[in-house]
């Protein structure tokens, strides 16, 4: 009835609207032209309306385009962007009024037939430019108000259930604006990954442009006891009423990316929430949204790392619940809750302990630092295999430097975007991809140590990120490179659940990142991902695919990597079994031999390589043992007479020669 009411007041002021003007002399072309567009949209809204009252999907695209068909005409009159511009710095006239209502109840009746079809993101689309443009009508007040009403009631019915995970700018402006009334800010930003490109990379990295949530956002509804917060699945066996406050999670950040190609080009993607507890339910009131912020915007860098170089996203985009929308936990209590609580009463109400994240036999802890890798028992993050694509950061109020807030991230998003190469055995992790994406991102980190996250303020800050990762890689990604060339692709250990099956692993990881390059990595892994994304099951998922997976798939996605190309460049000195400093693997920097010394070379060689071209200052006096070789111009080659895969031969340097560049090269 409250429609019908609004509609006959619009009628009726439309009715005598042009007879007024044109009882004038002449009629003002504005108000000429808004009365025909006026009367086009009205016509596709009713023709709409009609459609949707029979329940037929496709008043959607009818209402769509009676709405899109409104915004050129209001920007004809007004001359400025309606959806970019404040309402109230359109044009005040009675004219851009009228139009401005039009393109408003447009939008609103295609909100509702979008929500009406199960279209939620083209829904919040259209009911928050109809809350926008309803404001903008205000000169007006054809209704009384009653479609600002409405529009209102029908936008916080629809983001009940959280955020859209498409969207353009306008949109985000306006939810935080109108619906959440300006409690939180989108905040824009950017990451260039510019030091990360290069011929072995696969070609200059783009430019990321994020969006964060700023400010007081509260997270969608859930179907708990209580709808106001959220509790990690990880604790859902827990009685609600038994479960400290600071896990009750009552606001949230969220995290969006631009898209850069695609349909939904130029729009955000959100890719990442991070919940947490306000400051009433913390130790001391301790306020942890500087931390989630920063944790998103970490997270954020990290994902576009992973997609640019290997193109490795969320696993779990299957269009369930997830969405491909990775959940970040930022929790008080340790993994250990409730074993150590600080409350003696905990304990005795909650009854039976609830299992430790890790299993295994537990020691005396003796190693120099704690990490999730040296003491699994122990971790500050980590997930449970049940929800996969949710990470938990527990010990939110520990102090720990950035660095290691990058690790944690980069660590357990490796399980969430990498495929399962498991079969470890306690105390180990039953999955390896953790330790492939800890190794990796912290390579590629390195090389972006003030850029990389949020960065400790004060002098010297970028220093102090470089030498954390650049520790990193050197007590972590550079043994286990030359653990991984000692053994070779041949040895039992890959298919060893041991501690030396996983250095294994974190080697070959690192020396075929670092050799072929992230691109050609992403090559192999993605068949994996693809196969191990629909396998729900635990035990499945544990026994689904090891090291050799790994080395099989390399086998068969690296046959014909040329991509219509001559060339296919490498970085040479990671194949040899010289020592490297941590400064070079980071950088792949160039390597020296001097006069009269060997070293061996391990590569994997594409079918169709007819040579190994290498290039340097003095390279021209290496020779080859143990296939053909020529000295060139600047360098010389190496003939593989028909060889593919795997194979290994010796340099040796009649005088100092250095390695700074190599390339298999076919006729």
């Amino acid at each position: 009835m409250k429609s019908h009411c609004r509609w006959l007041g619009v009628l009726v002021f439309l009715s005598l609207w042009p007879v007024s003007a044109l009882a004038q002399d002449a009629a003002p072309p504005a108000a000429l032209l808004a009365q025909r567009l006026s009367e086009e949209v009205r016509s596709r809204v009713l023709k709409g309306r009609a459609l949707l009252d029979n329940n037929d999907d496709l008043a959607v695209a009818t209402l769509r385009d009676a709405a899109q068909s409104a915004l050129p005409s209001l920007e004809q009159v007004a001359g400025k962007n309606a959806l970019g511009a404040a309402p109230e710095s359109l044009p005040r006239d009675v004219v851009t009024a009228n139009l401005a209502y039009n393109a408003a109840e447009a939008h609103y009746y295609w909100g509702v037939a979008a929500d009406r079809f199960a279209r939620r993101d083209e829904s919040i689309t259209a009911l928050a430019r109809a809350a926008r443009l309803s404001r903008a009508s205000a000169a007006a007040p054809l209704d009384g108000g009653l479609l600002r009403r409405d529009t209102a009631d029908a936008l916080k019915r629809v983001l009940k259930d959280g955020l859209p995970l498409i969207a353009p700018d306008d949109v985000l402006d306006s939810i935080a604006l109108f619906a959440h009334g300006g409690l939180w800010k989108p905040s824009r930003n950017a990451f260039d990954p510019a030091p990360l490109s290069g011929e072995i990379g696969g070609g200059a990295l783009s430019k990321e442009e994020f969006l964060i949530t700023d400010g007081s956002l509260f997270p969608p509804l859930a179907p708990t006891a209580n709808p106001l917060v959220r509790v990690p699945s990880y604790y859902q066996e827990v009685p609600f009423e038994n479960l400290p406050d600071a896990l009750k999670l009552n606001k949230m950040v969220a995290g969006y990316t631009r898209q850069n190609s695609g349909p939904n080009k130029a729009q955000w993607r959100q890719i990442v929430r991070v919940f947490y507890a306000s400051p009433y339910l913390t130790k001391d009131r301790r306020d942890d949204l500087p931390r989630a912020r920063a944790l998103c915007e970490q997270f954020l860098r990290v994902h576009a790392l992973f997609r640019e170089q290997l193109g490795a996203a969320n696993q779990f985009a299957r269009g369930d619940k997830t969405e491909g929308v990775t959940t970040l936990w930022l929790l008080e209590v340790s993994a250990l809750w409730p074993q150590d609580d600080e409350d003696p009463s905990v304990l005795a109400q909650l009854g039976p302990r609830m299992p430790g994240l890790n299993t295994g036999k537990q020691r005396e802890p003796s190693d120099p630092e704690t990490t999730a890798l040296m003491r699994p028992w122990m971790p500050v993050a980590g997930q449970s295999e049940g929800e996969p694509g949710e990470i938990l950061f527990w010990k939110a109020g520990l102090a720990r430097p950035e660095a290691e807030w990058v690790r944690e991230v980069c660590h357990e998003y490796g399980h969430v975007a990498l495929p399962p190469l498991g079969g470890f055995r306690p105390p180990l992790e039953p999955f390896g991809n953790g330790v492939m994406g800890e190794t990796l991102g912290l390579l590629w980190a390195a090389q972006l140590p003030s850029r990389f996250g949020a960065a400790p303020s004060g002098k010297g800050a970028g220093e102090a990120m470089l030498g954390d990762f650049s520790n990193h890689v050197k007590t972590q990604a550079l043994p286990a490179l030359g653990f991984f060339r000692k053994a070779g692709p041949e040895s039992p250990l890959r298919a060893s659940s041991t501690r030396e099956g996983w250095t294994y692993l974190q080697g070959l990881t690192t020396y075929l990142e670092r050799v072929y390059g992230g691109h050609m990595l992403g090559r192999a892994l993605a068949p994996l991902s693809q196969r191990a994304a629909n396998v729900t099951s635990i035990a499945a998922r544990r026994s689904l695919m090891d090291t050799q997976t790994l080395l099989n798939s390399v086998d068969v996605t690296w046959r014909d990597p040329w991509n219509g190309r001559k060339t296919l460049a490498v970085w040479l000195p990671g194949a040899l079994n010289l020592p490297l400093s941590a400064p070079q693997l980071i950088s792949r920097g160039e390597a020296a031999l001097k006069a009269r010394t060997r070293a061996q070379v391990l590569l994997w060689v594409p079918s169709g390589a007819d040579s190994l071209r290498i290039e340097g200052a003095g390279a021209q006096n290496l020779r080859a043992i143990g296939l053909p070789f020529q000295a060139a111009q600047g360098g010389m080659r190496v003939y593989f007479a028909g060889k593919s895969g795997w194979q290994t031969f010796s340099l040796l340097a009649g005088a100092d020669a250095k390695i700074s560049a190599a390339r298999f090269e076919r006729k």
